[in-house]
């Protein structure tokens, strides 16, 4: 597509859809987690909708930290904080994970804006989705986001329960706000 400009525009996290845009040899920008945008080069360079979101790292920290502080206390809990989607296709495979654990959260790394988990609860030998065990976990997140500020009081929690994953965006981030941020940042003929 000569002349054309093809970019990506997901809620995916910025890294993920980085490495589709290589692997499938795309030449515009890359809109990720609602809320960021990775300029094409020669501009090569990366523009969250506020600076303030990169806030998000420290509460995922900070998220996982305590909950694995509870797992600790009483073998119930544990988290893995990585490649989430990777992780959760292959828990049977995943050799980090404890004996006696019976609730696994599973903390997606990539997220630079944003948060996101998934909860499994094990029974017998398999994982699976327990919304019970997400609601519990959601708490625990209210709890450590009581210690940052607004953040979390200005984010709408999302939780899936077909498949157990939470996510965590600010309320002004949306798929047409980022699109909104790059066309003040960029001019482009047709966007679709």
């Amino acid at each position: 597509a000569r002349g054309m400009h093809i970019g990506i525009n997901s809620d995916t996290p910025l890294a993920t859809i980085h490495s589709w845009s290589v692997q499938w040899g795309l030449n515009g920008p890359l809109l990720a987690e609602k809320s960021v945008i990775e300029l094409p080069r020669p501009d090569s360079r990366i523009i969250p909708i506020r600076p303030d979101l990169h806030e998000f790292v420290r509460l995922r920290d900070a998220f996982a930290a305590h909950v694995s502080a509870l797992g600790v206390s009483n073998d119930r809990y544990q988290v893995i904080v990585g490649d989430a989607n990777t992780i959760v296709s292959n828990l049977t495979a995943d050799a980090r994970i404890r004996d006696r654990t019976q609730v696994l959260i599973v903390v997606n790394a990539f997220r630079q804006y944003s948060l996101s988990f998934f909860v499994r609860s094990k029974r017998g030998l398999a994982w699976e989705k327990d919304e019970g065990a997400m609601a519990a976990v959601v708490e625990q997140l209210h709890v450590v986001g009581s210690d940052f500020g607004k953040l979390l009081q200005q984010s709408d929690i999302e939780t899936n329960p077909r498949y157990c994953i939470t996510i965590v965006h600010d309320r002004s981030a949306h798929k047409r706000t980022v699109v909104d941020t790059l066309l003040d940042i960029q001019e482009y003929e047709n966007v679709y």
